[in-house]
């Protein structure tokens, strides 16, 4: 079985301007960080019934330039 960055990884080769990384129900565990970059623009990840946890916990929360959230694991 893949991981979730595994997935992420072999979409971002696709041809298609149309990527969705769909998480079937169940729990994930990260062993680690999930990493998405430029290249990820336009992908979608969508779990109903999905639980995506990792094994740390995430601290030190701050608004980056963009107005997104960004943490860093202990």
């Amino acid at each position: 079985m893949a991981t979730i960055q595994e997935r992420i990884d072999e979409l971002r080769g696709a041809s298609s301007p149309q990527r969705t990384l769909n998480l079937g129900g169940g729990s994930y565990v990260l062993e680690k960080p999930v990493v998405l970059n430029a290249e990820d623009s336009g992908l979608v990840i969508e779990g109903g019934g999905a639980s995506v946890r990792c094994g740390c916990a995430l601290t030190n929360w701050a608004d980056d330039a963009d107005g997104l959230l960004a943490g860093a694991h202990e």
